[in-house]
């Protein structure tokens, strides 16, 4: 089901009921980029601090209609101090806005200036709110680096052009755990026995893991990479290289070195067994001195990573060395995303692929999903194509009305 609703976000926040919402996925406007032309809304203010202040009093409404085991993931955006020269831009932002809009929101913001602050400044917008967010204490749990390969170009030729924003993650709740998740099966529960135990490979320990609030780090792990494309194409390139080892040569890549519990695990060509260490994506935990690399481990007649003394105790963690690789790396916090035309749209919408890792993991099929600036309404359709609930507030009539639509042609696949 989805919501669409029309007004002051602020304002709207206040009729709905309370710790009703999972889990909120939204990207406010930033500062000082456009205006959209209506009354009252967030972006134009004079000041940084102004700016903050509005924002976190909003945020104080989304906390009131978020449960207690839910998340906030709020992208930001950044902006500079703009002298007037037209050679420091405001950044360019991935949801809304039209050309022209853009250009008058300039205008308005060479004319007034920030007080105190030495033009070409970075302001450094979204740490300025995560800050003010803690003082307010709602807990930051990690500060997510969306790259864009094609960032919006920029005129600018004493600095980097900018080609990120930043994601947060916050939480609300931290003093204890409120769900708990089994190691072996990864189910979640309220009220488990947490006296059971497991056996994993000689060492008796919990099943259940405690969680301050619901956030399911397998349903966004990065995928175990198969690397025999890969080394095909490597192979395909240096075919005259008379001393590689047959085996590459015919383009057979020796997948499983070091895992020989694997169903289809080879010798090394080189002569060493089962021993010798294999690259593996980046993002294994893999102990000291071994940067991307893993190691068959036999001692006590177990699989563990190397260089700890026991079987890790995480989520889904049970199971051999292979087993715990084939369910891929814990996502990293730096995600590397395009931006993307919307049709319907004279603006460049944040890709689905966002919205859906924060949805995938701060909610299940059948939670509430909330977007308090629901912009062309992308969080609102990946919501309702993954099976979620969906309440987005939007004060831009256009805006409705494009979202509306946009939903309705999701219902429709």
């Amino acid at each position: 089901m989805i919501q669409i609703i029309h007004g002051d976000t602020h304002d709207e926040l206040l009729k709905l009921p309370a710790e009703s919402v999972q889990t909120v996925v939204t990207s406010p406007p930033y500062l000082g980029l456009r205006d959209y032309g209506v009354k009252g809304q967030i972006g134009l203010e004079k000041t940084p601090q102004d700016y903050v202040e509005r924002l976190v009093d909003v945020f104080a409404q989304v906390g009131r209609v978020l449960r207690k085991d839910g998340t906030l993931w709020v992208n930001l955006g950044d902006a500079y101090v703009d002298g007037g020269r037209g050679n420091d831009a405001h950044t360019g932002s991935t949801l809304e806005g039209t050309r022209d809009n853009q250009v008058e929101s300039r205008k308005t913001r060479v004319r007034e200036g920030y007080k105190g602050l030495p033009r070409k400044n970075l302001l450094g917008m979204p740490w300025r709110v995560a800050f003010e967010m803690q003082e307010q204490g709602w807990i930051l749990r990690s500060s997510v680096v969306w790259f864009k390969p094609n960032p919006m170009p920029e005129s600018v030729y004493d600095r980097p052009t900018r080609a990120h924003e930043f994601v947060f993650l916050f939480s609300k709740n931290n003093s204890r755990p409120l769900l708990w998740r089994a190691k072996d099966t990864g189910e979640w529960s309220k009220r488990p026995d947490l006296n059971e135990t497991l056996d994993v490979g000689g060492v008796c320990v919990r099943r259940w893991r405690g969680f301050d609030y619901y956030y399911d780090a397998d349903a966004i792990r990065t995928p175990f990479k198969d690397y025999e494309d890969d080394l095909r194409r490597m192979v395909a390139q240096t075919s005259e290289n008379k001393s590689m080892p047959d085996a590459l040569k015919n383009g057979l890549r020796p997948k499983v070195y070091g895992q020989p519990h694997a169903p289809d695990a080879i010798k090394s060509p080189h002569g060493q067994g089962f021993t010798r260490r294999a690259k593996v994506p980046g993002g294994w935990d893999t102990g000291p001195g071994s940067h991307s690399t893993l190691e068959h481990n036999t001692k006590a007649g177990r699989d563990k990573p190397r260089g700890h003394p026991r079987p890790q105790e995480g989520t889904l963690d049970v199971g051999t060395k292979y087993e715990q690789q084939m369910r891929g790396a814990n996502k990293r916090d730096v995600w590397t995303m395009s931006t993307c035309p919307y049709p319907e749209a004279h603006f460049a919408t944040f890709p689905e692929e966002l919205p859906e890792t924060c949805i995938l993991a701060g909610s299940k099929q059948g939670d509430t999903v909330l977007d308090p600036f629901a912009g062309s309404g992308t969080t609102l359709a990946v919501a309702q194509r993954l099976g979620r609930s969906a309440i987005g507030i939007e004060l831009n009539a256009e805006y409705v009305k494009l979202i509306q639509e946009r939903t309705k042609q999701m219902s429709l696949l």
